[in-house]
């Protein structure tokens, strides 16, 4: 995954980013199957995390239709409040 985050760092791409999904990426990041030490976690966030645009309160619109997994529904959320 590398090409993606040259594409942030070289401003290609600009990350969206809320409480909730930070939230979702600590949780995510910590999971066994990606075998990430502590360290790596947090080296991992420094390096994203100044380059994502924060979004604040991302709260659904109204039409926009409801997903059974709330980790997905906030990812969806996040895209469309913040104009993805």
């Amino acid at each position: 995954m590398v090409w993606l985050r040259h594409s942030w760092q070289s401003g290609a791409i600009i990350p969206l980013v809320s409480k909730e999904t930070a939230s979702e990426l600590l949780k995510v990041l910590a999971y066994p199957k990606f075998k990430l030490t502590n360290r790596e976690q947090l080296l991992l966030l420094a390096d994203f995390l100044p380059y994502a645009e924060t979004v604040t309160s991302p709260e659904v619109p109204l039409d926009l239709p409801v997903i059974r997994d709330k980790a997905d529904q906030i990812v969806m959320t996040l895209a469309v409040v913040g104009n993805a």
